[in-house]
């Protein structure tokens, strides 16, 4: 995957009315893992099906994309230390957070980093560091907005193509995937990833919820609570309705963060914005 087409995959466009049956297909597993993973390739986009228990998804990513996930961390700390934050700095949030952090989360970075070797620090700073640095937009339109009247639900995740490992010389946006997730005990969900992703910053699960969240910088911040990319993953594993989605991210929050989050049952659409004390949750009037 070259740069530009990587950095065209970083706008994800969900379409809410049509697009979250393409979990609930089948797919002729390529390259299976020991716990049952897979990866294919449609249309030039590796889509990388995981399921079973939260370690056992882990391994499976660690295992079928060691490589890319190595990669994707060393470009992220190289570009992090560009932009002024250290290690340890992204290791102390991290400490910070970590309590919050629900504890099968915790166990799906634990199967990331015993199959790619990679310590549980660094894929944890690998999960939320990220979000202490991007910028977002995004947008959800329905009924008299669009022309057949279906709600529509695009975002940009605007990832610099710039993040690149120094050692191989390999960019970030060149391990962009989709993730298809079949968790235990909890909903189907695809979303817009790159390798080593267990928080996620947008998608849809199989019940049409779709949260996408965009940067919203405040001094009014903590990181005590839960990472906004991991609150994003809640939703998509255990939200069926607008109103459990939009409770969830409104509780726990810790940096500047808003967001567009879309039922495609309904359908509607919520504006939700947040800091670490206030939020606010509104639509279209």
């Amino acid at each position: 995957m070259n740069r530009r087409f990587g950095s065209l995959l970083s706008l994800a466009f969900i379409i809410t009315s049509c697009f979250y049956p393409l979990f609930l297909c089948t797919a002729a597993e390529e390259n299976p893992c020991s716990f049952g993973g897979w990866l294919e390739e449609r249309d030039g986009i590796r889509i990388l099906h995981i399921n079973g228990s939260n370690y056992e998804m882990g391994h499976q990513q660690g295992t079928l994309l060691k490589n890319e996930v190595i990669v994707n961390y060393n470009a992220f700390i190289h570009w992090a230390n560009q932009k002024g934050f250290s290690y340890d700095d992204l290791l102390n949030s991290w400490v910070l957070m970590q309590p919050y952090i629900p504890t099968r989360y915790i166990e799906e970075m634990r199967g990331l980093a015993d199959a790619t070797g990679l310590s549980f620090q660094e894929i944890a700073i690998l999960n939320v560091g990220p979000y202490f640095v991007i910028n977002c937009g995004s947008f959800a339109s329905w009924g008299p907005a669009t022309l057949d009247g279906k709600l529509y639900h695009a975002r940009s995740h605007d990832m610099s193509i710039t993040i690149q490992d120094p050692d191989t010389g390999a960019y970030l946006v060149e391990n962009q995937l989709l993730i298809v997730r079949k968790p235990d005990g909890s909903f189907k969900s695809i979303a817009p990833s790159t390798a080593g992703d267990v928080a996620c910053s947008d998608g849809i699960n199989e019940m049409g919820i779709v949260p996408g969240m965009l940067s919203s910088w405040t001094n009014d911040e903590t990181f005590q609570g839960i990472g906004v990319g991991f609150r994003v993953r809640i939703a998509l594993d255990t939200a069926a309705t607008l109103s459990e989605a939009t409770k969830i991210l409104t509780e726990n929050k810790t940096l500047g963060y808003n967001f567009i989050v879309s039922d495609g049952k309904i359908p509607e659409a919520y504006a939700v914005e947040t800091t670490a004390t206030l939020s606010y949750v509104g639509s279209w009037d």
